[in-house]
């Protein structure tokens, strides 16, 4: 590029820029701050009458407060009677509560919030419209954005910093709210590397005419409408226009080399402005609006693709039918069937179950003889294939927990105990009549949620509640005390565990989490099935929420499906990766609407999707 023009150009897009870029960057407000709440309802089904809950409050008091505090801080939690008579049972500090009755327990659990008779529908809250949100491109998103305009390489975003790690989804726009002055460098530089990549590789795809064979100002009005609002996803208003029009030369007899180096000069400047680099929505301060239908097409993209609309989305936002229900349908289809797709896989299902944890783990050699990298390879891969299937064939969610199929190579298949599978391509394969059931018996999840020489009760439990059932335990206090007692190998496994839950810091939370990993101890830390360990039968005696025993995947899956913990669980990741950013209870009625109306078994995944962009939380900003 001809740097004298460049340097030019770039002088007078910068007062187009930085103070735009300040006022994305400075102007923005955190995530966390309320947006407009129509209801709020946590009561649901069959109210427990006040006097029971009266006579528990006091036998709180006489039994319970001296040592976990008066019931009405801020830090009580809700707690069934199951959970509270496993405690009394369990912990020696509490031996003294063991002569409470059945009803007794039942009113103490009534006043610290339980509800038995509440409607699994029930909800806390509604948001009529989300946070006016600024969205800036992750480097994910930006690699996959310019590679879909231009073809250019991920390269071109090799001094990007890399994508945060400090949330679940990289997308979060708390997280990139801000752009540092050494950031907004590197989009430039990254600018300049795109275009001058384009034209020294594919320049036709830019220059659709010249100025010695056109007339310049109708060359450049020609090239800057044709690619501008695919850089912006929307048509620019008569000003953007004429400033990024004057910085090509367009006087009689401008040369062919200054002509394309104000071409040049213009792409920069787009690729360079903040509504390139940052998603925005139009808003009135204090009002409710509704995305236009560039803003729409937009939000969508970056849903399912990581990327700027395509030609079709944006044909349809000019024409504003991308909202009609019908239209709708057929463009998400169409999008989940695209292989850019696979980026839903790799962004939304890989962090959302933590995928990356594998790499983390390699199992000991001296436990594990004939365990090969190939095989935690292929983990990764049955799990990659088994959701980039899931979206394209717009199978049902709910398939996450309950598939009785699962897709392997050769490799894997000899590791399941499945025969019939030769060589290295994964094929989809039935697994009704083995233990497995859907993602939990994947070796993914299996080794990941492993010691490196034997399967962890603790983790996996862990995983289960917070993955599949969105009620994730708290981080361990501080100074949490002895945990000796989990090298002890004079103990078993469930000895061990039951004397490190004794302590009664540990209690809450492990009481919950063990008994959900015990039920997958058939399950060594590379995920294959075991009837035995250390030379006696595995214990396998797990304990679902509601006390039920389980000892395999399917009387989880059992569970999961009767309660719609999982219905709920997968509504809320997914929203959450569609809205980029963390929902609280006030989105708590938003997330049950769509997980009522569109997880189960007849239903596939695209109906949710569509659920959650025809939402009042997708399609509509409160300003600020």
């Amino acid at each position: 590029m001809n740097r004298t023009i460049q340097a030019a150009g770039v002088i007078l897009v910068s007062t187009l820029v930085v103070t735009a870029f300040q006022n994305c960057t400075e102007g923005f407000k955190p995530l966390s701050m309320p947006s407009e709440i129509i209801d709020n309802n946590d009561s649901g089904g069959v109210n427990i009458p006040p006097e029971q809950i009266a006579d528990g409050k006091i036998l709180y008091s006489q039994n319970c407060a001296a040592c976990h505090g008066a019931i009405d801080s801020s830090n009580k939690k809700e707690r069934t009677p199951f959970q509270i008579s496993t405690a009394i049972s369990t912990l020696s500090q509490m031996s003294a509560l063991r002569t409470l009755s059945a009803d007794q327990i039942n009113k103490i659990s009534y006043a610290l919030g339980y509800n038995p008779n509440a409607s699994a529908n029930s909800c806390k809250g509604t948001r009529a419209a989300d946070i006016t949100a600024i969205f800036r491109m992750n480097k994910g998103e930006y690699t996959n954005t310019v590679a879909d305009l231009f073809g250019v390489p991920e390269s071109v975003a090799d001094n990007f910093p890399p994508d945060n790690d400090g949330e679940m989804f990289a997308n979060s726009a708390a997280q990139l709210a801000y752009a540092s002055s050494a950031q907004i460098e590197q989009y430039l530089y990254a600018a300049e590397k795109i275009v001058e990549t384009v034209f020294s590789t594919n320049k036709a795809l830019i220059m659709t005419c010249n100025a010695t064979s056109t007339a310049p100002a109708t060359c450049a009005a020609n090239i800057i409408d044709a690619w501008t609002p695919k850089i912006l996803r929307r048509p620019l208003d008569s000003a953007e226009r004429a400033k990024l029009l004057a910085m090509v030369p367009t006087t009689s007899g401008v040369s062919a080399t200054d002509f394309e180096a104000g071409i040049q000069t213009a792409l920069v400047a787009a690729l360079f402005s903040p509504h390139f680099l940052y998603r925005t929505v139009e808003s009135s301060s204090g009002a409710i609006s509704e995305l236009n239908n560039y803003e729409f097409a937009t939000r969508l993209s970056y849903f399912l693709w990581s990327s700027t609309p395509d030609a079709e989305l944006l044909n349809l936002a000019k024409n504003g039918t991308i909202k009609q229900q019908a239209q709708l349908k057929t463009q998400i289809a169409r999008m989940l069937a695209s292989p850019k797709a696979k980026r839903l896989t790799q962004n939304f299902a890989s962090r959302w179950i933590g995928l990356s944890r594998i790499s983390q783990r390699v199992p000991d050699a001296t436990v594990y003889p004939n365990y090969k990298p190939s095989l935690r390879t292929a983990f990764e891969a049955e799990t990659r294939t088994f959701f980039e299937n899931m979206f394209s064939q717009n199978r049902s969610l709910t398939e996450i927990i309950s598939a009785d199929y699962t897709y392997v190579n050769e490799e894997l298949s000899k590791h399941y105990g499945i025969g019939g599978v030769v060589g290295t391509q994964f094929q989809k394969v039935s697994i009704a009549n083995t233990p497995r059931r859907g993602l939990a018996s994947h070796g993914s999840v299996l080794m990941m949620t492993s010691h490196t020489d034997d399967s962890s009760v603790i983790q996996r439990g862990k995983w289960i509640m917070q993955n599949l059932m969105c009620d994730p335990p708290p981080p361990p206090p501080p100074n949490v005390g002895d945990s000796s007692s989990l090298h002890d190998m004079t103990l078993t496994k469930r000895q061990q565990l039951e004397v490190h839950r004794n302590n009664a810091s540990c209690f809450s939370c492990h009481a919950r989490m063990e008994p959900l990993g015990f039920g997958l101890e058939n399950f060594d830390a590379i995920g294959a099935w075991r009837t035995s360990f250390n030379g006696k039968p595995v214990d396998n005696a797990g304990a679902l929420p509601d006390g039920s025993p389980f000892n395999n995947p399917e009387m989880l899956v059992a569970y999961l499906q009767s309660t719609k913990a999982f219905d709920q669980c997968i509504s809320k990741y997914l929203m959450t990766y569609a809205m980029a950013r963390k929902l609280d209870d006030d989105d708590d009625c938003n997330v049950k609407d769509i997980a009522k109306s569109s997880v189960s078994e007849d239903k596939g995944v695209a109906d949710t999707i569509e659920a959650i962009v025809r939402s009042d939380l997708f399609t509509k900003v409160k300003g600020k």
